[in-house]
């Protein structure tokens, strides 16, 4: 009976929103302020999206990961939906885990935290102009500028978190799987030819192809 060698899973990671929002100081009064934001600059969202794409089509992440058309269209009705919760300001575990399914996204398909934290700065900075520009708003909510740096940070404080420990996780287990590997590699070497390597998926060329060696040497 041949031994298939299986990687061990990583974990879920926890999710306590409370302990979040206390080590940010995001206190009631804070997100008071970005919800009466929310109240002014909620209907001018899809002009953020608009000013933020005219900057991003400028550089080069974007031809990179905007590829057609469609995948644009969606991502802009995503990220609409984004700074309107965003602005809605509900701190809870479902907001936290919205931020965690970015960071997990942005990892899996290898988008650098650079541009991110850059484009969140772009957002910073577009907020901050509209908001010094409205006199009346400045006037009622004076810390409404600095609520909406605050809850910019936490935001990116979740993604940039969950980003690293899913890079994390991702290299401890390609680790492990060229462990497996070499100790495939190296019993074939002593000529045991009774160990496979349990292939990641459909697409897992090195694990079928070293699975094929070992059953062709087992046919000689």
């Amino acid at each position: 009976m041949h031994r298939v060698l299986y990687p061990r899973r990583a974990g879920r990671i926890p999710t306590d929103s409370q302990s979040l929002r206390l080590a940010h100081g995001l206190d009631s009064s804070v997100l008071d302020d970005i919800r009466a934001v929310g109240a002014v600059l909620g209907p001018r969202v899809p002009e953020l999206i608009g000013d933020f794409y005219s900057w991003l089509m400028r550089l080069p992440e974007f031809a990179q990961f905007f590829s057609s058309g469609k995948l644009l269209t969606r991502v802009k009705g995503q990220q609409t939906d984004y700074w309107l919760d965003f602005l809605h300001a509900e701190i809870d575990e479902a907001y936290v885990e919205r931020r965690r399914i970015i960071g997990q996204v942005h990892a899996r398909i290898e988008l650098g935290l650079l541009i991110y934290l850059q484009a969140m700065e772009f957002v910073s900075a577009w907020m901050r102009r509209e908001i010094e520009a409205n006199a009346q708003l400045l006037g009622e909510h004076p810390q409404a500028l600095f609520a909406i740096r605050k809850l910019i940070k936490f935001d990116s404080a979740v993604v940039v978190d969950t980003y690293a420990k899913r890079t994390a996780h991702r290299l401890a287990e390609q680790q492990e799987r060229l462990e497996h590997v070499a100790g495939v590699m190296r019993a074939v070497t002593e000529g045991d030819l009774g160990h496979l390597i349990a292939p990641s998926g459909p697409e897992d060329q090195l694990g079928q192809s070293l699975n094929d060696m070992v059953q062709s040497l087992r046919n000689i």
